[in-house]
């Protein structure tokens, strides 16, 4: 009976510490989500870089 007792306590608590994470996570956005602000600053580098090496700043 304590065999028995044991076993269920076991996989019940691998029951619990299998569920209770998946509602605790914290969803982070991915790094391709970005922000309106983001993505033009994201574009405002991309001009500067292409001017850079297409030679367009240098004197």
């Amino acid at each position: 009976m304590k065999n028995v007792l044991l076993i269920l306590t076991f996989l019940s608590s691998l029951v619990l510490v299998g569920c209770g994470a998946e509602g605790n996570t914290v969803v982070a956005p991915s790094d391709n989500e970005l922000t309106a602000e983001e993505a033009k600053g994201q574009e405002e580098d991309d001009q500067m870089r292409e001017e850079y090496e297409s030679g367009g700043d240098r004197e």
